[in-house]
């Protein structure tokens, strides 16, 4: 059976800005797509290699990255609305591939009339499947025949809307470690954080930004950070009056209206992410959250780097003697982000805040390290970097555990078993 892949860079800026500079009149779109696949950025192909291994057909669309699409349209003679690339683009691969599985990994860019026409468009699709592993997606999904989530609370929250999910958790990619050569243990980071500091992010991060704003402070952290840009005042400015405009009346609905609105696919897509921007201050104010002023790494530019993506992101976990996660702040924190797999599957040991799921996944104390509070995670960190051999103890027992349990293998297993269990009933 034939499966076409339709995935998402989740650092979309890191991807063009590495592609934008290869000779791209020699290279097809097979050529691109596997080179980029090679950066292993985010999800790369390694779920698609594994159920290649269960003799599957695997094709692969990145939906989000504009050169190598448009590529694919004018090998193709595809013509598009340059208004709706992405969306046209995606509709004229499945139409060539005729696939018998979609599997889109993550939300694609899609119209509710052309979620519902799907199998219309390509009538040889048997089996529509989706893979939303983010705690704050939670858009209306029709029609939708395999859905796997990636934490408890996105369960109960599409058996709410009558959907029948499945819990899947992320993965971690055993093929970077034939990527990555491993420093020696001279040259080891003692503690790293790589991801987004928070800033810029509304209050989903905001607690994250504050823990490493106190590591930083005790000089215990050393930080790659993916921060929004500070826009310029003049471009603000430029910018605000119709946002201003919407921002004025949105401020006067209640936030489950608001939440109503940015949910709706119906909805143009600037509103519904004003609806979620309206969404996020009232957060803020109502967990007294304190919004972050300031990019850490101008703060602290000595020990805040530039983000690291791919390979240069793990060569740097794989270095490093502890590194940190901190999940969003929510009303009930849940355990559940890439990280986990990342960090444990490099052999770095990994301090996390406690959440839902966590058993799950880890034993806190013996295959990871749980902190509750600021000085809570400043005491561990001093405690393992001075007892180096528990430390290795635990970070040993929590790569085991990724290695066995966590892996793109694993996923494929389950994914291959809900396959087979559809198409009995097809």
């Amino acid at each position: 059976m034939k499966i076409l892949r339709i995935s998402h860079v989740f650092y979309r800026e890191a991807v063009n800005d590495k592609i934008k500079n290869w000779d791209l009149i020699n290279k097809s779109t097979d050529d691109m797509l596997e080179n980029i696949f090679k950066l292993k950025i985010h999800y790369s192909n390694s779920i698609s290699v594994e159920l290649n291994k269960f003799g599957y057909e695997i094709f692969e669309s990145i939906y989000d990255v504009e050169l190598l699409q448009k590529k694919w349209a004018y090998e193709n003679d595809i013509q598009y609305d340059k208004s709706n690339w992405e969306e046209e683009i995606i509709i004229a691969q499945i139409k060539k591939i005729k696939p018998d599985i979609l599997f889109f990994q993550h939300f694609p860019p899609f119209s509710i009339q052309t979620w519902k026409s799907l199998r219309e468009i390509c009538p040889s699709i048997k089996i529509i499947m989706m893979h939303m592993a983010w705690i704050g997606e939670s858009p209306v999904i029709p029609d939708v025949d395999i859905l796997l989530v990636g934490t408890k609370s996105l369960v109960d929250r599409y058996k709410k809307e009558k959907l029948n999910p499945y819990l899947m958790y992320h993965y971690f990619d055993e093929s970077v470690h034939n990527c990555c050569e491993k420093e020696s243990t001279e040259n080891y980071y003692p503690v790293t954080f790589l991801g987004s500091s928070g800033y810029g992010y509304g209050p989903l991060h905001a607690s994250r930004y504050w823990l490493l704003d106190a590591l930083l402070k005790n000089d215990l952290l050393e930080a790659w950070l993916w921060e929004k840009k500070e826009v310029d005042t003049n471009q603000k400015q430029k910018n605000s009056i119709g946002r201003y405009f919407f921002e004025g009346i949105l401020g006067a609905f209640p936030q489950r209206l608001l939440k109503s609105i940015s949910k709706n696919l119906m909805v143009p897509t600037k509103i519904r992410n004003l609806s979620n921007a309206q969404i996020e201050k009232l957060e803020y104010i109502n967990q007294g959250l304190e919004i972050p002023p300031n990019p850490l790494s101008k703060k602290y530019p000595t020990k805040c780097h530039d983000p690291l993506f791919g390979i240069d992101f793990y060569k740097v976990i794989g270095s490093t003697k502890i590194s940190l996660q901190k999940h969003g702040h929510t009303k009930q924190v849940e355990i559940g982000a890439m990280r986990l797999f990342q960090v444990t599957g490099m052999g770095s040991l990994m301090m996390t805040d406690y959440g839902l799921g966590l058993e799950d996944l880890f034993v806190p104390g013996d295959e990871v390290v749980v902190f509750d509070n600021h000085e809570d995670a400043i005491r561990k960190i001093k405690y393992y970097l001075s007892h180096e051999t528990e430390r290795q103890k635990i970070a040993k027992a929590g790569q085991a555990k990724t290695l066995q349990k966590h892996t793109a293998r694993n996923r494929a297993e389950m994914i291959n078993d809900l396959i087979i269990e559809r198409m009995r009933f097809k």
